[in-house]
């Protein structure tokens, strides 16, 4: 299956953002680079699958080969893990005009149209999210609150999720996450 030509553009944005992320990753670390599994990260929403690896795998046996190397032009596929590890490196500022661009090219493009209601406005959903949680493990967007008997610090994430939205419409328009930090 060839992408759509709005697809490719997507693509090709994400693989240019992707390219200028710093990479720290030294010695024999290196077999996955930043773009497939930024590219990976992506797949699993766009395809809507928990396992990315798992599904690329459910195709190579259905097909004779994964479509993540036709569909999104990756040239390796991340387990869920290294996913995550390559990612969890990256800054999440990274992304900010990586979401803004796509967001100006679905406009542009008109395939924003149909979540315009009410003259051109929209809908956004908010949603709160935490995850992460340890006593050692921490970084700049953590929040922490103490907790136990000793009221050691626990570290953790909080975010404010927004989506674009609109009724009767089955697919939303992701927006770039906020941390919230106490």
């Amino acid at each position: 299956m060839k992408p759509s030509k709005l697809l490719r553009d997507v693509l090709k944005r994400i693989r240019s953002a992707a390219g200028t992320f710093e990479d720290n990753r030294q010695g024999p670390n290196l077999r996955y680079t930043l773009v497939d599994a930024v590219l990976s990260a992506f797949a699993c929403f766009f395809l809507q699958s928990p396992s990315f690896l798992a599904f690329q795998r459910r195709m190579q046996d259905d097909v004779g080969r994964p479509n993540c190397q036709t569909l999104f032009g990756m040239q390796g596929i991340p387990t869920d893990g290294q996913i995550r590890n390559l990612l969890d490196r990256l800054v999440p500022d990274s992304f900010q005009s990586l979401f803004l661009h796509l967001l100006d090219m679905l406009r542009s493009k008109g395939d924003f149209s149909p979540f315009e209601r009410l003259r051109d406005r929209i809908l956004v959903a908010l949603d709160g999210i935490e995850f992460h949680s340890s006593r050692t493990i921490h970084c700049q967007q953590c929040s922490s609150r103490r907790t136990g008997k000793d009221k050691r610090p626990s570290f953790f994430h909080t975010m404010v999720a927004a989506v674009v939205v609109a009724p009767g419409h089955n697919r939303v328009v992701p927006l770039m996450l906020e941390f919230v930090r106490t």
